[in-house]
């Protein structure tokens, strides 16, 4: 048969068009099936007429196979739907697959190529008309779309402006549309990048997410990264159902042992949400009960330092011991997880000068404006060894309250020296949101070397 134990079995599939369509066996590396419309066990090349014979006669609903043709061997090795057509990925070059009526059929199978970057093993996604896939070095992203400018399809290059963010290979991705339109990626090292992707509005950002805990003398090690609807089921502290939920496996050291846990990612606090939950810790676990000061349950940290958010107000780190920590004052809301440190670094300062390009003059930072949203605290500086935290108590606040969160502008005077290169770092981890939506900084350039 066309599929055994000799010649072996497909390697990708994906449905399209009410049929399963799978593709590239041992044999046969450049051919892909469709089955039957509707019917996804059926590969029979023909199927009974009225009088339940098989007479040979070929309909629009029966099963095929097209065999790629093309200058170069290159297996396939992915295939999604699109729109109107269905995009294959070889390891050379990349295809579509339509059709001159409204479906494809056994008699009526266009395949035609569309670009020739050459595809990775990796999962494609599909986002509104576009399709991502993995370059088949892995370390390129692109975004697979039609280009009326050509009359034809163009992948360009989402990792261009951050080549860094793809180092040692990517090897998974998924794709959370609610509520920031993120695309997850999951490194060969076990680091978590994501790129933020908006097109209609031309907005394409990548970051590091890094996993609270260690991993040995390192970090923790994402190894695998999906996505699924959201949801408002039993025992969930808080619903998704407004935003898809985000599954990592991650590998940590706890108490000395290497340990596998499958998370979720919580929402976003934001303006209306009940301040002690805020959820800004990795393993999190949260007690919400009668106010205690001994909070026990916490196995799968234990021997651990852990951050602490009771009540809605920042606690001392606590190390987990006997699977329990003793807080300094009772608390009814208390969340308790791994600590991670957000670090924002702004690109090079360029400033206007009177006698041309600013590069390689001297400049000076004296003075920042942060425009913050729902932030607690805030730590910036020159480097990460000078860096200065602020809060944003006030006097009259009460001094057995949380805090409430910041939002507005936020004006501090800048202590650094005369650099042809200043540079400026925002940091903090403490488990509390931070939002930072402007960034001013008042500088003044020597004209002159």
């Amino acid at each position: 048969g066309t599929w055994s134990g000799t010649t072996g079995y497909a390697r990708t599939a994906t449905f399209y068009q009410q049929r399963l369509v799978p593709a590239a066996t041992t044999d046969r590396p450049q051919t892909f099936w469709g089955s039957n419309t509707a019917d996804f066990e059926v590969f029979a090349p023909d199927s009974a007429n009225a009088s339940d014979k098989f007479d040979g006669t070929v309909e629009d609903d029966d099963t095929f196979d097209y065999t790629i043709s093309s200058d170069e061997a290159n297996v396939i090795r992915w295939l999604r739907g699109s729109k109107q057509t269905l995009m294959i990925g070889t390891g050379g070059e990349e295809w579509t697959v339509g059709s001159v009526g409204a479906v494809v059929t056994p008699t009526d199978v266009v395949v035609d190529p569309a670009t020739g970057h050459g595809s990775a093993e990796t999962k494609p996604l599909r986002i509104g008309a576009v399709i991502l896939f993995l370059q088949k070095a892995k370390r390129k992203i692109r975004e697979l779309a039609f280009d009326f400018t050509v009359d034809g399809f163009q992948a360009f290059d989402m990792t261009r402006l951050a080549q860094h963010i793809s180092k040692g290979g990517i090897v998974e991705m998924a794709y959370a549309e609610e509520p920031d339109s993120l695309v997850w990626a999951v490194r060969s090292d076990g680091v978590l990048p994501t790129m933020t992707y908006r097109r209609e509005e031309d907005v394409v950002g990548w970051a590091r997410q890094i996993i609270g805990g260690v991993n040995g003398a390192g970090d923790p090690i994402v190894e695998s990264v999906s996505t699924i609807p959201g949801a408002n089921g039993s025992g969930q502290v808080k619903s998704s159902e407004n935003r898809d939920e985000v599954w990592i496996i991650v590998q940590r050291t706890i108490n000395g042992t290497t340990k596998r846990y499958i998370e979720v990612s919580e929402g976003e606090w934001e303006d209306g949400d009940d301040q002690e939950d805020a959820y800004y810790a990795d393993s999190i676990i949260t007690y919400d009960g009668a106010a205690a000061t001994v909070i026990t349950g916490l196995n799968h940290l234990n021997g651990e330092t852990v951050k602490i958010l009771a009540d809605g107000a920042i606690h001392p780190d606590q190390r987990v011991m006997d699977n329990q920590i003793t807080l300094d004052s009772s608390a009814s809301v208390v969340q308790i997880g791994l600590g991670y440190t957000h670090t924002i670094k702004p690109l090079k300062l360029i400033t206007g000068t009177a006698v041309g390009t600013p590069l390689g003059k001297l400049k000076q930072i004296f003075g920042v404006t942060f425009t913050l949203l729902n932030s607690h605290t805030i730590s910036f500086g020159p480097d990460a060894d000078n860096l200065r935290t602020v809060d944003f108590r006030k006097v009259e606040d009460l001094m057995d309250t949380a805090v409430p969160y910041f939002t507005g502008e936020y004006f501090a005077e800048w202590d650094d020296n005369w650099k042809t290169d200043p540079r400026m770092i925002i940091q903090e981890d403490d488990p509390v949101p931070f939002g930072l939506l402007a960034i001013a900084p008042e500088t003044d350039t020597k004209e002159t070397k």
